[in-house]
Formats: structure tokens, C-alpha cells, sequence
């Protein structure tokens, strides 16, 4: 008998072990239609979001050209990007964002993170310029910010020049 219980706490242990060493990849999951409560994912899962997909939300969203919450271009100057889950980290944010209104307009992109969609973090303030393109739309621009932590939603935010499109994505490795 006291064998078997040392193969048991044996085995036990090596199962311990062996997750621990594999890292937590998925931590959980938010049922379907659950609003509250963290989604947590281990140290990075790949994840992306772009604006006018239905998933996130943009502010203002006034226009009547605008029918989605997280629409594209329409004079929207916000756009929130939901990761869908709570990423541990560290992880890497790859955003892209182009501003629009006019050719030659100057302003800053802010890019901000949250667990909760409530309370932001400031990650970023790049300044930008509009490019109107040849073909139609507006230039893109890139910003990679390593090491981020704790984040499920990626806030893009261009004041004075709109922000015409976003778009935000885990990078893991």
C-alpha cells in the first residue's frame, strides 16, 4: 500500500511538473454573451482585431454612413480593438492606423490598453500625417510595442485628423 502511494504522489508530481514546465497557454475562457469577469490567457496567444469587422467599438459614431459599432473612416476619431481574451504577457502589440479628414493634417495617435475596457493605460503617442493615397484611402502607418502586459482591448485614437483605419494584433515570440 505505502508503494502504490508513493507511485501515486510520484506520478502526481512529475504531472505537475510537466504543466508547469509547458507554461499556461489558455487559462480560460469567457462563456458566450459574458460580458464580466477576465478571459486570461498565459504568457501570448496570437489575436487581432480590425476596425469595421463587428467585434470592437468606435467613437464618434454619429455618421449615418456608419452602420456597425466599430465602424472605419466616417469621422470616427476612436477605434477599440477587442482581442476577444486577456493576454498575460509579456506580448508584443503590432498596430497599424492610418489618419485621414485631409491631406497634410498633423496629429498624434494614442494607443492605450485595458483588461476591462474601463480603465486605460497610455502605451503610446506618435505623431502622424495624412497621405492621401493615389489609388484612395490614407497612407498606414506601423507602431510595435513590446512587452505588454495584462491586456485584452488596444484603443487607437486620432483627435484632429480622424482616424480612417486600425487595426491591432498580438505578436508572440
Amino acid at each position: 500500500m505505502v508503494m502504490l502511494m508513493k507511485r501515486f504522489l510520484l506520478f502526481g508530481m512529475m504531472f505537475v511538473f510537466a504543466f508547469t514546465l509547458s507554461g499556461c497557454t489558455l487559462c480560460g475562457y469567457l462563456s458566450p454573451g459574458e460580458t464580466t469577469g477576465p478571459t486570461l490567457v498565459g504568457e501570448c496567444a496570437p489575436a487581432s482585431d480590425v476596425c469595421g469587422n463587428g467585434i470592437g467599438w468606435s467613437s464618434p459614431n454619429t455618421d449615418s454612413h456608419c452602420t456597425k459599432a466599430d465602424c472605419c473612416g466616417w469621422y470616427v476619431t476612436t477605434q477599440v480593438h477587442d482581442l476577444g481574451q486577456s493576454q498575460m504577457g509579456p506580448v508584443s502589440l503590432f498596430v497599424q492606423y492610418a489618419p485621414g479628414f485631409g491631406d497634410g493634417c498633423s496629429s498624434n495617435a494614442i494607443i492605450s490598453k485595458s483588461a476591462d475596457n474601463v480603465t486605460w493605460t497610455q502605451l503610446a503617442s506618435v505623431p502622424v500625417s495624412s497621405h492621401q493615397l493615389s489609388g484612395g484611402g490614407w497612407q498606414k502607418f506601423n507602431t510595435t510595442i513590446p512587452d505588454v502586459r495584462d491586456v485584452r482591448y488596444v484603443k487607437v485614437q486620432i483627435d484632429d485628423c480622424y482616424n480612417d483605419w486600425s487595426s491591432a494584433e498580438v505578436r508572440c515570440g
